[in-house]
């Protein structure tokens, strides 16, 4: 893809995002950030996707925003990881539309006499990204919350 491609794209999506990514410092980001990932889109290709905790397999997209979430690299590429957020994000809202919407039926069921809006809304926030809940450890928060509740200091 020639930097005249990259720059009408990054111009398209910038129009439709405007709110969201800047154009000049998205067009600036893509030619660094190629860069940065040839090797793991190389990578990538030979695995052709790599399987995550459930065996499903990762997609190179989720690959690429893993990565520059492991490496903090957010402040260097803040247009691009806006982007790849909101392309993952639709993937969640057009592909498991109906299985969040179970869930959230099954959630309010299970806890509605007892649960405030607010919990409610977390639970059904935890359950439509159960996939980043899955590469969660929660053994160090559990055993950082029981030393402090051991010691009884105010949490």
């Amino acid at each position: 893809m020639s930097n005249a491609d990259i720059k009408s794209k990054c111009e398209q999506l910038a129009g439709f995002y405007y709110g969201d990514v800047d154009t000049t410092d998205l067009y600036g980001e893509c030619l660094q950030f190629v860069y940065y990932v040839e090797d793991e889109v190389k990578e990538s290709q030979k695995k052709e996707s790599s399987p995550n905790i459930e065996g499903r397999k990762k997609t190179l997209f989720q690959t690429l925003y893993s990565r520059i979430k492991s490496n903090r690299l957010e402040s260097s590429f803040p247009n691009i990881e806006i982007a790849l957020r909101i392309f993952l994000s639709m993937m969640v809202t057009n592909c498991k539309g109906e299985r969040s919407f179970s869930k959230l039926k099954w959630i309010k069921n299970e806890s509605r006499a007892s649960t405030t809006e607010d919990r409610l809304n977390n639970l059904t926030l935890m359950s439509i990204e159960s996939d980043l809940l899955n590469d969660i450890d929660f053994n160090d928060i559990i055993s950082d919350f029981a030393s402090r509740k051991s010691r009884s200091v105010p949490i």
